[in-house]
């Protein structure tokens, strides 16, 4: 890189060399920088290495690279600096087509709220131009037509590809895996987005299995035993006409013990065949309503106040379902929220780094020993009794003492193996201090 100062009387000699100059008068001709005057040293630094280094070792042409500019700037949300780019990608010959393609590709990724600006600080610079808009339509398909033609352009840019699941499609595969190893469950519980969806719930019938799944409060049911059981009626309407009588007191036990009201009816479901059991699980939150609850009060609406209100949904015999055993069963679910909440917030479940499957299972297979080794632990009394000073009644608590733990192995070997450490330290290029 040659560098020798670019004289102008009016600005302080800046040693720009003659590459970096060349490239900055193509993309901005005549263009006097006033942080030339007031930023001298930036501005050397600056220029040369965006115009002189970076492109001595670019693949790209002029045009090429500064639409990738104005990409980045739109992520950037930098729209004074986009105004420039796009005058000086006029200069080099990017055409207003081609800019405004880049703008309207860039709504997907930052989203439209964000593109708005862009758009406006497009169609200004192209009307400063004396560049006549709208610009001509460039559209090649119709809402018939965009699905399958954008598949191809796909499929011809990053090769076949699987079709999109879904997370009713994928838990069904997890089931039949489940079923060709021989083992069958004995319960499914779901929620809400498995148990609204009817087909997924044939499927499961299909298998022969049980199940219990939270459904929608406007999920409509027919009552096969009344006069107009025809006419379809929402969850959160039925429960209105329900007597107080129908529903029964439920203590459930766990890390947060609580009263529910529970009240079974039959309904029918469009597209199922046959009868299925609904629980209304009630949180009687106020005192009038566990008063007329436990009276059977019939001049108090069971819905009046009620702080939460969960609709359940099951196939299994009403011998067997009944209101204690469905809310019984359906909150063993609740384990398998703590478990992911606590291997993703306290393990890094979700703090992964990686773009294959294999690394991905490496992480997973990691974050589950090291739950499984802390929870044993935890079981077995061993951090209890070595490294914590109060009973570990959470997990949290648990892993405290575990890093504890580890922090106390560590620094005892590193006093005894500190040549080696070093020596690791110095291989990588670090002096260990």
């Amino acid at each position: 890189m040659t560098i020798t100062p670019q004289q102008d009387k009016t600005q302080p000699s800046v040693r720009i060399s003659e590459a970096a100059h060349k490239h900055h008068e193509e993309l901005f001709p005549n263009h006097k920088s006033t942080l030339k005057v007031t930023d001298p040293e930036l501005i050397e630094i600056f220029d040369n290495f965006t115009f002189d280094e970076v492109i001595a070792l670019s693949k790209f042409d002029t045009k090429i690279r500064v639409m990738l500019t104005l990409a980045s700037i739109i992520g950037s949300q930098a729209v004074s600096e986009y105004k420039v780019m796009v005058g000086a990608a006029l200069n080099v010959g990017v055409t207003p087509i081609e800019i405004k393609e880049i703008v309207y590709q860039s709504v997907p990724y930052v989203g439209m709220a964000k593109a708005f600006d862009f758009i406006h600080a497009t169609n200004d610079v192209l009307s400063s131009r004396g560049i006549q808009l709208p610009l001509e339509g460039q559209s090649t398909t119709d809402p018939d037509t965009r699905y399958d033609q954008g598949l191809a352009v796909q499929k011809a840019i990053f090769g076949e590809m699987k079709e999109f699941i879904k997370k009713p499609e994928l838990a069904l595969n997890l089931i039949d895996r489940s079923l060709g190893r021989g083992e069958r469950p004995g319960l499914v519980v779901i929620d809400a987005g498995y148990g609204n969806n009817r087909t997924f719930l044939r499927e499961l019938e299909k298998r022969k299995l049980m199940y219990i799944g939270g459904v929608a409060k406007n999920r409509k049911v027919r009552r096969p035993k009344e006069s107009e059981g025809k006419n379809e009626i929402r969850l959160d309407e039925l429960v209105k006409r329900l007597p107080t009588s129908g529903f029964r007191e439920i203590n459930l036990k766990g890390e947060k013990p609580r009263t529910v009201w529970v009240a079974t009816v039959e309904v029918e479901l469009s597209k199922l065949e046959g009868n299925r059991r609904i629980a209304i699980v009630m949180n009687a939150s106020t005192p009038r309503l566990r008063s007329a609850l436990k009276l059977r009060l019939r001049s108090v609406s069971t819905c009046e106040k009620a702080s939460e209100i969960d609709y359940l949904i099951t196939n299994i015999d009403s011998k067997i379902a009944t209101e204690e055993w469905i809310v019984q069963s359906y909150s063993q679910r609740n384990w398998v929220e703590v478990f992911y909440r606590e291997a993703k917030v306290w393990l890094g479940l979700k703090e992964y780094q990686v773009r294959d499957y294999r690394s991905l299972m490496r992480h997973f297979i990691l974050v589950f020993c090291a739950y499984t080794f802390i929870l044993w632990h935890t079981l077995t009394g061993g951090l209890r009794r070595r490294w914590a000073n109060k009973p570990l009644n959470t997990f949290a608590d648990a892993l405290e003492a575990f890093r504890t733990a580890m922090s106390s192995r560590f620094m005892a070997w590193l006093n005894e193996n500190r040549d080696v450490f070093i020596a690791y330290k110095a291989s990588l290029g670090f002096i260990w201090g």
